[in-house]
């Protein structure tokens, strides 16, 4: 009822996202056909750990534009702000999965979302090259203290680091 009368007022796209992984819902694949059958577009936000070749191949036929949690391309980094072992694993898999099924490309694309903090700011201009040159769209964020966050103030970076940090990404983008 809720997409109907977002669909009477207009919308054209919906951000599939939640405060847990999307796809562990049962339902959102048929969610997100019943949005593509109408012409809505699809951005969902994932981190990447429960996409299938099928699934993959699904959201290619549904036009879906995912974007997948990667805050470091270094296990470990990945693993402690994911919070368990083995989600830079399945993180990597989700990706090369969706990379398999033909994203990013004309109409398809997709991204990669990273929270800047400690752990990561060194990492994220070589990130950054990393996804320009594979075109993944880079999201980058930054960190709210709430939820886990909260519990590790060693997370945080100053606001003289995320200043050069973003100066550091734009000149990255300029010289490409």
């Amino acid at each position: 009822a809720v997409l109907e009368q977002a669909m009477a007022l207009g919308i054209r796209r919906v951000v599939v996202l939640g405060g847990g992984e999307p796809l562990m819902y049962p339902h959102v694949v048929e969610i997100m056909q019943y949005l593509a059958q109408h012409g809505i577009g699809i951005d969902l936000f994932t981190n990447g750990t429960q996409i299938t070749a099928e699934l993959a191949q699904e959201f290619v036929r549904l036009g879906v534009a995912p974007v997948v949690k990667m805050n470091s391309r270094r296990p470990q980094v990945q693993d402690f702000l994911a919070g368990r072992p083995g989600a830079y694993t399945d993180i990597r898999r989700g990706l090369e999965v969706l990379m398999q099924a033909g994203y990013p490309a004309a109409g398809l694309p997709l991204g990669a979302q990273t929270v800047v903090c400690r752990q990561n700011i060194d990492e994220l201009p070589s990130m950054w090259r990393w996804l320009r040159d594979r075109h993944i769209i880079p999201y980058v964020e930054l960190m709210t203290w709430q939820g886990r966050a909260r519990r590790y103030p060693e997370l945080e970076v100053s606001v003289a680091e995320m200043q050069a940090l973003f100066e550091t990404l734009s000149s990255i983008d300029s010289q490409q």
